[in-house]
């Protein structure tokens, strides 16, 4: 009996010293798509840096200036203190390692939310091997990450009564945080906006009758895009309209989703006759019952300024789209 109240104990002793010890965990620092890459100065200088560099720091597309998927800071092992182990994303990478090697993905190490992966590598030559079978997973570690992230702040936040109003007026079901207000609302096309004193955030929501698969193309979607842009969203210049700019590369993806037919665009917008313009990111998706095409798109305005981190949360209200 004596035993067997000591071992209850332990077990008890056990799991709340462990519930303590996640609870404690602080929160995660730094922006989000912010990585701190923990390596040797010397092999970051090296192909180690650079075949990192491919992965986490090439160029997105479809943004007006220049902008990586992810900001890298590099910091050498002796100066991975406590400051920067509570950074949202680690990546510590540790070559001429002696024991065992390969890629290792663990969350929650020094803080929560927290993204941590270690690349042990004998040498070079095995390092460019592990880094080579494994850079997808490896950045839709960090990327998915970083999109969860968003939900769960969305979710937390949402603007229940303008959600409540578009399910109710037009039957569909988006996430919007709070801070976004109604500029339009007519039975086919919804007009919201986030604005500060630095940028905006818009998004538009419309709809149009469904024919057949032929409208899943990208020629049709731009062409639709136009001419609801046109009537719906002037310029104060006579003349002057929203639109696609067609001479920038224009992204564009078909696929079914839960046996939906679904599209992802995305490219640049400006205004007609005016100086105005910045990337957008638009998502059509079909709607059987009804038999209409649904279409969530969100655009930014912040000119001279970084805008990846804007166009990725209007990503994620787009991809919130679903049907009543």
């Amino acid at each position: 009996m004596k035993n067997s109240i000591l071992l209850l104990f332990s077990i008890f002793l056990f799991f709340s010293c462990n519930n303590l010890e996640e609870k404690s965990l602080p929160a995660i620092k730094g922006k989000a798509y912010e990585l701190t890459i923990v390596i040797e100065k010397t092999d970051w200088k090296n192909s180690p840096g650079d075949s990192i560099i491919s992965i986490f720091a090439k160029e997105i597309d479809n943004l007006p200036q220049p902008e990586p998927e992810f900001s890298i800071t590099q910091i050498p092992p002796n100066a991975f203190t406590s400051v920067f182990k509570h950074h949202r994303n680690i990546l510590n990478i540790k070559i001429g390692n002696s024991g065992k090697t390969g890629v290792f993905y663990t969350k929650d190490v020094w803080a929560k939310p927290q993204q941590y992966v270690t690349i042990k590598a004998k040498n070079y030559k095995e390092f460019s091997e592990l880094v080579s079978k494994h850079k997808e997973e490896l950045f839709d570690f960090f990327e998915n990450a970083e999109t969860q992230r968003t939900k769960d702040t969305y979710s937390t936040f949402i603007d229940k009564k303008l959600v409540t109003r578009i399910k109710k007026n037009h039957q569909i079901s988006l996430t919007i945080p709070k801070g976004y207000k109604i500029d339009m609302d007519t039975t086919d096309f919804i007009w919201l906006s986030l604005e500060t004193e630095k940028y905006i955030q818009g998004i538009f929501i419309y709809s149009y009758n469904y024919t057949d698969t032929n409208t899943f193309t990208k020629d049709y979607l731009i062409k639709k895009r136009n001419e609801f842009l046109l009537k719906y969203v002037p310029s104060s210049t006579a003349g002057s309209y929203m639109t696609t700019e067609t001479l920038a590369p224009i992204s564009f993806q078909n696929y079914k989703q839960n046996n939906t037919y679904s599209t992802t665009i995305k490219g640049l917008w400006k205004v007609e006759k005016n100086f105005m313009g910045g990337p957008f990111i638009s998502v059509s998706k079909l709607d059987e019952k009804t038999n209409r095409i649904i279409t969530v798109e969100g655009f930014v305005y912040f000119p001279n300024n970084k805008k990846r981190n804007l166009i990725k949360q209007l990503e994620v209200i787009c991809n919130s789209l679903t049907f009543d």
